[in-house]
């Protein structure tokens, strides 16, 4: 089942839930008359895809949302993913060591050249990536720098899984 089809039967199951504008009981009708569960054209027509992201976006047939920025079509969730995967890949968490390592490095070159009787300690505000695997690496890779984490709400300690 697509990721949309999913959110939408959340919806479904859920009478109470606004949507923008467009009546539940003709949506559950229709996937009712339909003898289906569920499917793309009804996810198209809940979100109104064709009215604001025709001609560039649309629902394919396993009801995932696409963008045809010209001839050839791509699968928004399939991009997402792939994003997901190079995001957890060693040479983004590689790029992090680095730039904590650089920034780290002109900071202590700025003490020692000023004879500055103190020393530099930044802190990570975790609203800017609160991913699990990130802050974790921010956590490893800045401990040998007295790298702090700041959190500015009671949720943001609850980081994603």
């Amino acid at each position: 089942m697509s990721a949309l089809a999913c959110c939408v039967d959340v919806v479904v199951a859920h009478p109470a839930s606004p949507l923008s504008g467009i009546p539940l009981t003709t949506i559950t009708t229709t996937a009712a008359a339909n003898n289906s569960h569920w499917s793309p054209s009804l996810s198209s027509d809940l979100y109104r895809i064709n009215a604001w992201g025709g001609p560039y976006f649309t629902v394919n047939s396993s009801g995932n949302v696409v963008v045809r920025p010209q001839k050839k079509e791509m699968d928004l969730l399939k991009i997402v993913k792939k994003v997901s995967r190079l995001l957890r890949s060693s040479w983004f968490f590689d790029l992090l060591k680095n730039r904590l390592e650089s920034v780290q490095g002109a900071f202590n070159l700025v003490i020692w050249s000023q004879d500055y009787g103190s020393y530099y300690q930044g802190v990570y505000p975790m609203k800017c990536n609160q991913d699990r695997f990130v802050v974790e690496d921010i956590v490893k890779f800045g401990s040998p720098f007295r790298l702090g984490l700041e959190a500015g709400s009671k949720l943001e300690p609850k980081c994603e899984r």
